[in-house]
């Protein structure tokens, strides 16, 4: 739109010169010149060859559009910018351009992302020359493609070309691709266009999974003493799904038994009773559009058919960032290959397996690998290798390893002081659990020092030998004197926190009463043989002895003195063998009688109170028993004598 340039020549040198106060209008003024000199520089504003367009202002920005321009060879254009209010008139200065050097193309129209082909399926782009601007053939273009094939991707994949069609990539099912176009002038003239709007496609499932997932497995001994089979696998990537899974199938061919086919929906786990028998298993995964084909087997032979496990496993640590495991061939067959498992060792070694399948493609005897992965600090792993026949999986070797060690969490446990003697006792405690552990427990450190004796007398013991180490008898302590005793467990790491205080009393010293009972059963034993060769071999009166206990029951009625010859020496032995066993001590009276026979006496109500008993060595004839022993006995037996 013509809006007049009418004004002075005085320059205007940008939007800001006019006051605030006052509304103004722009207006672009241009005309076609020859090349840019002076010969037109002071033309009248007003002739007739002066054009105008109105502008845009935007604060304190503006921009013009001149729609129509004369496209001939060498043309050049003059322009300004005129700004008018009620006060006045003002110009900017004169500038001389040629259109080639200014010219800037409108974007590529219509552009669109298709799929062609039905077998393997391609992404196009297409779009048209632009709209509202030169013809195509006066003016040809360059266009420049940033194609991504995910939102996410963080590069575009850049494309220059004249045509307005290209093709892209490969269709991948679950995609989200996008692309934007935009041109200028073939032969460099002027600026690129802006982009075009983005186009963008969205790409369902194509096809069905490329393979089923990678299975393992889990091998337990019921209670009924079958065997359970944990199968799990792991989730297929979005490529490898084809977008993604929708449910999956284990198929199960056990031995002499038709094969077993059953959805088990979208799940990575599935467990089976095999009652010892051998079986093949595959996990086929589903998608909208179909099955996989090419599908893992994994046999699983007879309880007690497995074969040899890989040799000299070794396990070691890297950097605290994963782990060294090397082995050797099993010493039998070659295997086909190897799977090597790890898995947080719990107190069943039950934790979540992950594993890696290794071709035995090295001939040498030593195989290696680095396993890599989210290890954990201050976590057992167990890590195990199989070798893999046809028939499958073989026995496994497994060590235990920490990525890193630490101190024991907590102390020993449940910690007990038992038999406690006059010159120590006996201590246990409890195995710490495997998650409290931190580490590999070495042995354990005894801190121990009498309770009224200030701490600085504190005396330990260190035990090696593992974390199975659960007992220690300390010894070499005072009697009759109270102790305190704490405990600890230490790794490689260092000390693990002490145990509460536990207090024992060791008993007082009883040597010296040992040897008074020594002595005086020592006489006693003197004395019977004494009594019993005088009564065998010279037929004179004999000591009769009467054992009596006022504190002790004796633990069988009398009965063990019924039966017995006390007319012989070993007789009287035995008879004070039994007595010694008793724990408290026995009251001896003597009383002299001929022995010829034995009799119980029976205890009256009083003596039963007392808990007392009696054994007579008694004369066959009373009379000649009273006279002996001056003592009238007849009312003691239990019988009357023979």
């Amino acid at each position: 739109m013509d809006g007049g340039c009418t004004g002075s020549l005085t320059e205007l040198q940008t939007f800001k010169d006019v006051p605030n106060n006052c509304q103004a209008s722009y207006v672009l003024c241009y005309w076609s010149t020859h090349p840019c000199d002076n010969v037109y520089k002071n033309m009248p504003m007003g002739h007739s060859a002066v054009k105008s367009s109105l502008c845009d202002v935007q604060g304190d920005q503006g921009w013009c559009r001149i729609n129509t321009l004369r496209w001939s060879a060498g043309r050049y254009y003059r322009l300004w910018v005129e700004g008018s209010n009620a006060i006045g008139v003002n110009n900017s200065s004169i500038s001389c351009h040629s259109l080639w050097n200014i010219v800037k193309p409108n974007p590529p129209s219509k552009v669109n992302l298709s799929l062609s082909g039905s077998l393997a399926p391609h992404l196009q782009i297409h779009w048209l020359y632009p709209e509202g601007g030169l013809a195509s053939s006066f003016f040809p273009l360059v266009y420049e493609i940033h194609y991504n094939r995910n939102s996410f991707d963080p590069e575009p994949q850049v494309f220059f070309m004249e045509n307005t069609s290209r093709e892209l990539d490969m269709a991948v099912s679950c995609t989200n691709p996008s692309a934007r176009v935009r041109a200028q002038s073939v032969k460099g003239y002027g600026y690129w266009s802006d982009w075009s709007p983005l186009a963008m496609l969205k790409i369902a499932q194509l096809q069905a999974p490329q393979r089923g997932p990678d299975i393992w497995r889990d091998i337990r001994k019921t209670s009924e003493g079958s065997y359970s089979l944990k199968l799990f696998w792991k989730m297929l990537s979005k490529h490898e799904a084809q977008c993604f899974v929708q449910t999956y199938t284990v198929v199960i061919q056990m031995q002499d038994l038709p094969r077993s086919v059953q959805d088990v929906g979208n799940t990575t786990t599935f467990q089976i009773d095999i009652n010892n028998n051998s079986c093949c298993v595959e996990v086929w995964a589903n998608n909208f559009i179909g099955t996989s084909q090419n599908n893992t087997r994994l046999c699983i032979p007879a309880v007690g058919q497995f074969g040899k496990p890989p040799c000299d496993v070794k396990v070691e640590r890297a950097n605290h960032k994963g782990l060294w495991v090397t082995w050797k061939p099993p010493s039998e067959m070659t295997p086909l290959r190897y799977v090597v498992e790890w898995r947080k060792g719990h107190e069943l070694d039950t934790g979540p397996a992950q594993w890696m399948r290794v071709h035995n493609s090295n001939k040498s005897d030593i195989h290696r690998i680095y396993l890599t992965g989210e290890f954990v600090d201050y976590v057992r792993y167990k890590v195990s290798v199989y070798a893999t026949f046809p028939g499958g999986e073989g026995e496994p070797s497994s060590e235990y390893v920490y990525i890193r060690q630490g101190v024991p969490q907590v102390a020993p446990r449940n910690v007990r002081i038992q038999n406690s003697s006059w010159e120590g006792f006996d201590l246990r405690w409890d195995v710490l659990p495997i998650s409290l552990r931190k580490g590999f427990i070495l042995g354990y450190r005894i801190f121990y020092w009498p309770s009224n004796k200030p701490p600085s007398s504190v005396q330990n013991v260190t035990l090696y030998g593992g974390e199975l180490v659960q007992s220690y008898r300390l010894l070499g302590l005072e009697p009759d004197v109270e102790y305190v005793v704490r405990i600890l467990a230490f790794t490689e790491a260092g000390d693990g926190p002490q145990s509460n205080l536990k207090k024992a009393i060791t008993s007082l010293n009883t040597g010296m009463n040992v040897v008074i009972w020594v002595s005086v059963i020592s006489g006693t034993l003197l004395l019977v043989l004494t009594c019993t060769i005088m009564l065998v071999v010279y037929r004179q009166p004999a000591i009769c002895v009467v054992l009596y206990s006022q504190q002790v029951p004796d633990p069988k009625n009398c009965s063990w003195a019924k039966d017995m010859d006390f007319t012989k020496p070993d007789t009287l032995h035995e008879a004070l063998k039994v007595v010694s066993m008793l724990p408290e001590p026995w009251l001896l009276q003597l009383e002299l009688q001929e022995v010829s026979q034995i009799t119980e006496h029976k205890l009256d109500e009083s003596e039963k109170d007392a808990s007392a008993c009696r054994v007579f060595l008694n004369a066959s004839d009373p009379s000649g028993m009273e006279e002996a022993g001056k003592l009238d006995i007849s009312s003691y037996w239990s019988t009357s004598p023979a």
